[in-house]
């Protein structure tokens, strides 16, 4: 997307264009046709010219949907979906629960990662005010704990690695595994989980899309709806 105050444009005398058009070429730079510029205004500015305010800071997907254009995010770049499942994590676990029949007020989750993240911390309180109790395995998990007892008066417990889990579903933010009952592996990609927003007034369900639009701050995970968890064989993976 555009920026208003970004430095979007570059200044050449006539009798260096053509070496500096080579150059941007090298580098990835596409020059629009005259009738390409001429579609592209249209969405760009409004009709007294000045530019359009609702495109300002959009990805280049999102313009596109805009315009009822089929769009597709499949590159290099595109972000981990195993990220936007972490961010939706506490609405996942919800939509897991609810298709093994086990009502949330009597679940116990527990919260499984090899390191403490910012998406974890998220999701303990998301889920601090909707499940029975929380456990948590993960290192320092003491300070968050605290927290989650002292604002919401849920009973967490914390466990170490080894010790024995016993939870209804746990949770795993990372390559953290545990036995004895039912796992969901955030990070794994046999994990399928069926995601939709509403993006300009159209209903999106490109995970991939998604992913990448909250990546880039454009989609904020709590407008994400979770609609299905699928796992691959078993809730039980190895």
């Amino acid at each position: 997307g555009t920026v208003c105050a970004s430095e979007q444009s570059i200044i050449v005398e006539r009798t260096m264009e053509e070496t500096v058009v080579e150059e941007a070429k090298k580098r990835g730079y596409y020059f629009l046709s005259s009738e390409e510029a001429g579609k592209l205004s249209k969405i760009l500015f409004r009709p007294n010219g000045s530019l359009n305010p609702e495109v300002v800071g959009k990805p280049a997907a999102m313009l596109l949907l805009r315009e009822d254009a089929a769009v597709t995010v499949c590159h290099s770049r595109t972000p981990d979906t195993a990220a936007l499942y972490r961010a939706c994590a506490a609405k996942i676990v919800h939509v897991v629960l609810r298709e093994n029949g086990i009502s949330p007020r009597s679940a116990g989750v527990a919260l499984l990662a090899c390191s403490a993240s910012a998406a974890l911390r998220r999701a303990a309180h998301e889920l601090s005010g909707s499940v029975r109790y929380l456990t948590l395995r993960v290192p320092n998990g003491e300070m968050l704990a605290r927290e989650l007892r002292w604002e919401y008066g849920i009973a967490v417990q914390l466990l170490q690695e080894g010790e024995m889990l016993l939870a209804d579903l746990a949770v795993s933010f990372d390559d953290a595994r545990a036995a004895g009952c039912m796992l969901l592996p955030l990070a794994d990609k046999r994990l399928t989980v069926s995601l939709c927003a509403r993006i300009e007034g159209k209903n999106c369900t490109d995970t991939a899309l998604l992913a990448a639009l909250v990546s880039a701050d454009a989609l904020k995970a709590e407008d994400i709806c979770v609609e299905r968890v699928i796992f691959p064989l078993s809730p039980n993976f190895p």
